[in-house]
C-alpha cells in the first residue's frame, strides 16, 4: 500500500495545496517540519478533526477492471 502525503485547506471541501511522496518532502514544500506533518496526521486520525496535512492510502492494484470483450 502507497501513502500519498497532502497539505489541504481547513473548509469542508479540502482542496490539495500540495501533495508529495514522503511527510518529509511535503514538509520542506511547506516550510514546516516534518514533525508538524506528522502530529497534523496524527490527531485528524486520532481526534477526527480537520487538519492542514493529510495521508491518504492508495492500493498498489494497478491491474485494468475492465473486462477483454474481443473474441
Amino acid at each position: 500500500m502507497k501513502a500519498i502525503w497532502m497539505e489541504v485547506t481547513t473548509d469542508p471541501l479540502e482542496l490539495p495545496l500540495a501533495i508529495a511522496d514522503s511527510a518529509s518532502l511535503l514538509a520542506q514544500k511547506c516550510g514546516v517540519s516534518k514533525n508538524t506533518v506528522w502530529q497534523s496526521v496524527a490527531h485528524r486520525k486520532k481526534r477526527g478533526t480537520r487538519t492542514r496535512f493529510v495521508k491518504v492510502e492508495i492500493d498498489d492494484e494497478t491491474e485494468d477492471k475492465t473486462e477483454d470483450k474481443t473474441e
